[in-house]
């Protein structure tokens, strides 16, 4: 982020390389994934943590959920004067470039990192045990259900007509039965209508 602040000020144009390198770690799945991945089951070392391989699959999920972000973020992002991979890479075309051939050209970076990460995640020889290995695929998995269309983070009055009719209907019951969490004698957190966590 304070690389993006310092092009804000300085108006600097980054390289797709210098954005990238920037954009990815500020995606903020770091603590997510982490957290995830010791609460999986398997004990986890710290050598397995600094591998090359689970770096590899982070930056991979990380690229992912970035170039997504970008994807359906760039028309509120250009009025905010902030970069943006789509808008970057507009910038930086010949003349005459055009937003959806830039958009197909970061599409086709997401396709590239997602099957770089399932083929890390499928290998068979791995230092990241399996579990761990399901945490990144089904972390990216949600990313892409949470942009596929639209910016999910931004407007949940959009993620929410993008859910499914019976998922839209749990989540509508559910918040018109909700009280106010208690803990149960299980020391479950109880959010009412028999969910739990």
């Amino acid at each position: 982020m304070m690389a993006e602040a310092n092009w804000a000020m300085t108006g600097h144009l980054p390289t797709f390389e210098e954005y990238m390198a920037a954009g990815e770690p500020s995606f903020g799945l770091g603590p997510i994934v982490l957290a995830s991945l010791y609460l999986v089951g398997p004990e986890l070392p710290e050598d397995v943590v600094t591998s090359q391989e689970y770096n590899e699959m982070f930056r991979h999920m990380n690229v992912c959920g970035r170039l997504l972000n970008d994807l359906q973020s760039y028309e509120r992002e250009k009025e905010q004067g902030k970069v943006n991979s789509v808008l970057l890479l507009l910038a930086l075309e010949e003349e005459g470039g055009s937003i959806e051939a830039v958009k197909r050209e970061v599409r086709r970076a997401i396709e590239a990192s997602r099957i770089q990460l399932l083929r890390l995640v499928l290998r068979n020889e791995s230092e990241v045990p399996w579990p761990c290995r399901q945490v990144f695929w089904n972390i990216c998995k949600v990313v892409h259900q949470f942009y596929v269309h639209v910016d999910g983070y931004a407007s949940a009055k959009q993620m929410m007509h993008s859910c499914t009719p019976g998922t839209r209907w749990c989540i509508t019951r559910c918040r018109s039965h909700a009280r106010r969490p208690t803990y149960n004698k299980f020391s479950q957190l109880s959010l009412g209508v028999g969910v739990h966590c």
